[in-house]
């Protein structure tokens, strides 16, 4: 019964979705009308219409209010009239060619055009206005009426289809929809072209770029650097315009992070560099209008935009233009005269009884400042009457109305050329609508006439004198390929405003001097050539999201050091997406960076410490994501100006400050190397503690140990747990679960808040006083400062509210952000008695004095210290003069570990040289023809003490494992004389508790209260703490019904019925994933109501042997009888299982529930085997099977006409082996010749792999 309902089901959908397939294809039925007031029809008769959304005013009061009238928008709405005319005119001459029936015979176009106002979301309903298939789908229009036009595809200036859920709507309907922006229109290969063309002729031998993050900027400035990989011209740095969503209004906000980009970005560069900026016109008016308020910025630079820039913001300038050194790239010609003359036409012509003429009409009165009669707005009311409609225009009026035309006319054109081709198909040359044309689907026009159409702009064809180009199949939609392009230089004048000159034309065939007057100022490189250029490599450059590299990626502190270390440090936090910086500034790693320049400083000035050694320090800023650290180190590693990589000065150690994740894509660039990686945070966990990595910071595994050393050396074996939700905190917690079972420490509640406000920690605090009630009075706490200071807040409210008493809870808390009195202020009452465990470190006092006296002007080294002087003063120009230092040291751990990791790389390498060069001075001979050096240092660097500059007498050393040596001290937080606090230390734990001096709390009356006479054990409803079984956990259930998960959660052991101690973070996720969204369930009104789901957990640990044992020892009921005390529940009352491993795993799990008819979700299980229904009739899968994925890799290969291929795939891995024979038999069945066909297996030699390069390239040749 339930596979008829479900065959039936799917015919159902079936029947649906050809249905929507069919109307959405439909010209003639997906067009709802409108009686939208803010419409305008051209030609209201038009057989084959053109809709568009263009923004004919700007947004006005209210949400969808229109205000003034919008000049961009007005010329074009012109343009597309002007168009229209042309392609209807049937008599007369057009540019000298007769005229005797319109450009489609018998066939007349229109325009529907719908007017935003500037506001998104009214541009995307008037799309649906006129699709309204893009509204609900084509089954619900199904009333609509008989249109007596036809929409063929639409024009827009509202950029709607940045939207990703407007562009996937418009692809599965098949929309078309061409852009109408002038920026764009230029196809950017082209673009580059002619950019690189305005370099050479300029003489600019460097130049420096900046381009916005938007695909088409970068993919410009992707082409522009291939250009330039032959070395001419030296690309000196470039920079991307990256300035979040939120902020790109024009906001003085938004300014000044412009500013803040070009002080830096700037800087370095040298006079006269060629900027060239590549971007879109919102970007170009912050960039100019930040210009004006840095004239040395503007003045020494030249500036080439790779379009118009605003020309008012650029009269804004005044005569600051006329240093000459602006230049930008604008249509050639400045004006197309079929066009201008009709533009001069509509001043006299216009009228408000002309219904489309409105538009100019309110657009004069808003230029002129007067009213015209019959026009009626109460804007206009209390103007004077307009004389005349006669504009007052200078030549950049006319250059700007070009720029728009020709995106205009190339889009109407470009539907008029397709659609005349489709008449000529259909209609076999007899004028008007034949019925085959009638009924042609959006489909077909589309994919048969539309994309593959080829024409080229003729004045024989409608196109007017003037306009050059065309559109080819390859051509993105709305580019215009071979446009002829102009470069213009700017000048001002008092009297007459801004000018332009248009000294160069090019076109796809040649260069043209308009100008021999015209003279340019070269950007030389000095004697002996360009030394700081960029090489930005191809494999780069193929991905257009990726940034390219830039001299700000990282710093040389001094071109004269004999070694130098390379230090990886967040400077500016993370952009809005991985391959993208932000612009703010990171304090603690600017902090941290002077720190290593300060220890690099000390290390030199003792000359016998590295006789005729200088260390230096390059500075790599990685942005707070791996994806830049790799990309980043990958760069510097790469750059031409490095020595070789296996110089013995070269990159011997580097030193990572960063999370575990940054720690791991920067080892994952350094191992190659086999140089050394010292990690400042605790970022290296002991199962990735190989490969030449160190870590200063003692391991969290350590602190969780000293913490439970601790509870058994109180013999407290019932305790509550809070921890916050970050990824750290959760391993801390999980280690300490495991530490704490292994001790035999009962958990009586583990707390996780959601968020710091007074409700949520209220009733936590409860939750808290109920474990209390059951003896756990040990709070464990792995929380930051701002956590526990909430917690405490709550504690004081439940103290006031008489729900718990002083003393009754005892705190015990690890955290390194626990360094002065600070941080329980205002909270010491409830915080007496707290036991804190913190790494014993202090502070380097003569560092912290030497960076409170630090200022920008005597910091010249690091630019970055300005950088953030300047964000902290939210300086405007480079002269920041105040009374007091705006960056002020702040005491942290990373810091103090950051001296501490080149201290040690430091006497490594001093014990190293001493022993091969002594007593000759420097890097002897010796010492350079080392074998194996950098693992030499490595050796020397983990096994040689160090100096400790924050404990003068103590030494620094690695442990065995790898970690910093430093011990863990143990504090009381307790009253002092008088009304003051302090923290007691009251015990040390290296490896192993000694002996705790007395831990005191107190009392309502502020009496002292030993922790000797406490206790913290279960003392009622101790359940929690029995044994349960190892191999699957039950969450009770009320109402006896359960939701059963098999998870990863340990990671596999030698013996595979055992898992290992090690947790799986992906398992954890996994878990935490489940029971939030049975959580979800059970706490909803409407999705289960009154129903109380359990959960059955089953930990694999990724063995398929013990999956296949415990999921079967558990469906089979023979656990029951062996575990009497705990009531194991039956198959019937599991209503589904969710089985989380891969192919190989899961299989003996869903061959044992299938029997049993259990529901089984199984997310990654991809295998083809998996597809038969009735073998596997209850089992679902959200994972697309492999032979759909193999389906849609050769379809894509179809697409691009790619029959000759070459596969590569692991023949080790069951899912990947199975997925190469789908994808062999879908090309075999798609007439794909496989030219090669090779498995690689787990273990390949590099022998092997030179093999099959030599296999590839011999097929490459061939054609694959």
């Amino acid at each position: 019964m339930a596979k008829a309902r479900k065959k039936i089901l799917h015919l159902l959908l079936l029947l649906a979705g050809t249905c929507n397939l069919a109307m959405s294809q439909s010209f003639s039925t997906d067009t709802c009308p409108s009686s939208e007031p803010n419409l305008a029809q051209v030609e209201s008769e038009a057989d084959v219409v053109v809709g568009g959304v263009l923004q004919l005013h700007h947004p006005g009061q209210g949400i969808f209010g229109c205000g003034q009238p919008s000049t961009e928008g007005v010329q074009y709405f012109e343009s597309l009239r002007w168009a229209i005319s042309a392609l209807n005119q049937k008599s007369g001459e057009f540019g000298g060619t007769p005229v005797t029936d319109s450009f489609i015979p018998g066939v007349k176009l229109g325009l529907q055009v719908y007017d935003s106002c500037g506001h998104k979301e009214l541009a995307k309903r008037y799309m649906t206005e006129l699709f309204p298939v893009m509204k609900s789908g084509s089954l619900m229009c199904d009333s609509l009426q008989d249109n007596s036009s036809t929409i063929i595809g639409m024009v827009d200036m509202s950029s709607s289809l940045r939207d990703s859920r407007v562009a996937e709507t418009a692809g599965r309907y098949i929309i078309p929809v061409i852009p109408l922006q002038q920026e764009t229109a230029v196809p950017p290969e082209q673009l580059a072209k002619v950019l690189a063309e305005v370099v050479h002729f300029m003489d600019w031998e460097k130049v420096a770029i900046l381009h916005e993050d938007d695909e088409y900027s970068i993919f410009v400035a992707k082409v522009f650097s291939q250009i330039s990989k032959s070395g001419y011209p030296c690309i000196s740095a470039i920079r991307s315009l990256t300035v979040p969503e939120s902020q790109k209004d024009g906001s003085d906000t938004d300014l000044r992070s412009y500013h803040r980009i070009l002080s830096s970005f700037t800087s370095k560069l040298s006079d006269n560099t060629g900027v060239i900026v590549i971007g879109h016109t919102k970007s170009f008016e912050m960039i100019i209008q930040a210009l004006g308020e840095s004239q040395n910025n503007f003045s020494r630079l030249q500036w080439l935009f790779s379009w118009m820039p605003a020309f008012s913001k650029l009269r804004n300038l005044g005569t600051m233009i006329n240093k000459k050194n602006i230049f930008s790239l604008a249509p050639f010609p400045k004006e197309i005269s079929a066009f201008e003359d009709y533009w001069r036409r509509l001043a006299d012509l216009a009228s408000n009884s002309e219904g489309n003429d409105r538009f100019f009409v309110e657009y004069v009165m808003a230029q002129k400042n007067c009213k015209v009669t019959g026009f009626k707005n109460v804007i206009y009311d209390n103007m004077v009457m307009c004389e005349n409609l006669v504009l007052k225009e200078n030549p950049t009026d006319s250059l700007m109305r070009t720029a728009r035309f020709l995106p205009a006319i190339h889009a109407l054109f470009t539907f008029a050329h397709a659609y005349r081709k489709a008449w000529t198909d259909k209609c076999n040359g007899v004028p008007g609508m034949c019925h085959d044309l009638k009924v042609m689907s959006r489909r077909e026009f589309v994919e048969r006439y539309l994309e593959p159409l080829e024409f080229a702009h003729d004045s024989r064809e409608r196109s007017p004198e003037g306009v050059v180009g065309e559109k080819t199949s390859e051509g993105a939609s709305g580019e215009m390929e071979g446009m002829q392009i102009a470069l213009n230089a700017y000048s001002f004048s008092p009297s007459s405003g801004l000018q332009f000159k248009q000294v160069l034309a090019y076109d796809a065939q040649e260069v043209k001097v308009l100008d021999a007057s015209f003279l340019h100022v070269p950007s030389v490189c000095p004697k002996g050539g360009c030394k700081d250029c960029l090489s930005v490599r191809q494999s780069r450059l193929e991905d257009p999201y990726i940034g390219m590299a830039s001299n700000d990626d990282f710093i040389v502190t001094s071109q004269s050091d004999d070694i130098s270390i390379p230090i990886l440090l967040p400077i500016h936090k993370a952009g809005h997406n991985p391959l993208m910086c932000s612009d703010e500034i990171n304090a603690q790693a600017v902090q941290d960076l002077e720190a290593a320049l300060w220890t690099v400083d000390q290390i030199n000035r003792d000359t016998e410490f590295l006789p005729e050694i200088r260390l230096g320090v390059v500075a790599i800023d990685t942005c707070s994501t791996p994806v830049q650290i790799t990309q980043k180190l990958s760069n510097y590693l790469m750059d031409t100006k490095k020595k070789e990589v296996d110089d013995v000065s070269s990159d011997l150690a580097f030193v990572v400050v960063g999370s575990p994740d940054e720690v791991h894509a920067a080892s994952s660039v350094i191992s190659a190397l086999n140089a050394t990686l010292i990690s400042v945070n605790d970022a290296i966990r002991p199962k990735d503690m190989t490969n030449n990595r160190l870590q200063v910071a003692i391991p969290l595994e350590r602190k969780t140990k000293a913490t439970v050393d601790t509870l058994a050396y109180l013999g407290w074996n019932y305790v509550t747990v809070i921890h916050d939700r970050d990824e750290r905190s959760v391993l801390m917690m999980e280690s300490f679960k495991s530490l704490a079972k292994e001790s035999d420490i009962c958990l009586s509640a583990d707390l996780s808040p959601s968020g710091l406000d007074d409700f949520e920690m209220d009733g936590l605090v409860m939750n808290v006083v109920a474990a209390k009630k059951k003896g756990a009075r040990a709070v464990v706490m792995w929380t930051n400062e701002h956590t526990i200071r909430a917690f405490l807040k709550a504690v004081h409210r439940a103290v006031v509210a008489g729900l718990i008493s002083r003393g009754d809870l005892v705190i015990i808390s690890s955290g390194d952000w626990i360094v002065n009195l600070q941080s329980f202020k205002e909270f010491e009452n409830e915080a007496t008695g707290v036991i804190v465990l913190k790494t014993q470190q202090g502070e380097v006092e003569d560092f912290s004095t030497y960076f409170q006296r630090l200022e920008p002007d005597s910091n010249k080294r690091n630019p970055w210290f300005r950088e953030l002087w300047e964000q902290r003063k939210e300086c405007r120009d480079r002269k920041c003069e105040t009374n007091s230092a705006p960056v002020e040291y702040i005491p942290s751990s990373s810091t103090v570990n950051m001296i501490q990791g080149l201290l040690t790389i430091s006497a490594g390498l001093a014990r190293l040289r001493n022993e091969l060069c002594h007593p000759e001075p420097g890097l002897c001979p010796k010492m350079l023809q080392k074998m194996l050096l950098r693992q030499h240092l490595f050796n020397y660097i983990r096994e040689t003490a160090s100096s400790r500059l924050d404990a003068k007498g103590e030494m620094f050393a690695f442990t065995k494992q790898g970690y910093g040596n430093l011990p863990i001290e143990i504090f009381n937080f307790r009253r002092a004389a008088g009304k003051n606090f302090v923290y007691q230390k009251v015990g040390t734990y290296q490896n192993r508790m000694n002996n705790l001096a007395d831990i005191v709390m107190y009392n309502s009356d502020g009496e002292e209260i030993s922790v000797e006479n406490m206790s913290s054990e279960c003392i009622e409803d101790c359940g929690v703490c029995e044994k349960r079984p190892t191999d699957f956990v039950i969450l009770d259930s009320k109402d006896h019904l359960y939701l059963a998960t098999s998870v990863d959660i340990h990671k596999s052991s030698s013996n595979p019925l055992k898992c290992d101690s090690a947790i799986t973070s992906s398992g954890l996720q996994t878990l935490e994933a489940f029971l939030w969204a049975l959580d979800q369930i059970n706490s909803s009104p409407t999705l289960l109501p009154g129903v109380n789901l359990g959960a059955i957990i089953f930990d694999t640990c990724n063995s398929r042997e013990k999956a296949a044992r415990d999921v079967a020892n558990f469906f089979s009921s023979s656990l029951s009888a062996t575990s009497p005390s705990h009531k194991i529940p039956g198959v019937n009352q599991i209503l589904g299982l969710v089985a989380t491993q891969t192919d190989n795993i899961i299989q003996p799990i869903i061959d044992v529930a299938m029997p049993f008819n259990v529901l089984t979700i199984a997310p990654r299980v991809t295998l083809t085997d998996f597809n038969n229904e009735e073998k596997y009739p209850t089992l679902l899968r959200s994972s697309l099977p492999n032979d759909i994925r193999a389906g849609a890799l050769v379809d894509l290969l179809k697409h691009f006409k790619w029959n000759y291929v070459s596969s590569l795939y692991s023949d080790n891995a069951v899912n990947e082996v199975d997925f190469f024979q789908s994808f062999k038999k879908r090309a075999e069945d798609r007439e794909i010749e496989l030219a090669l066909a090779e498995g690689i297996p787990a273990s390949f030699s590099d022998a092997a792999m030179e093999v099959l390069l030599d296999k590839l390239q011999t097929k490459r040749k061939e054609g694959a």
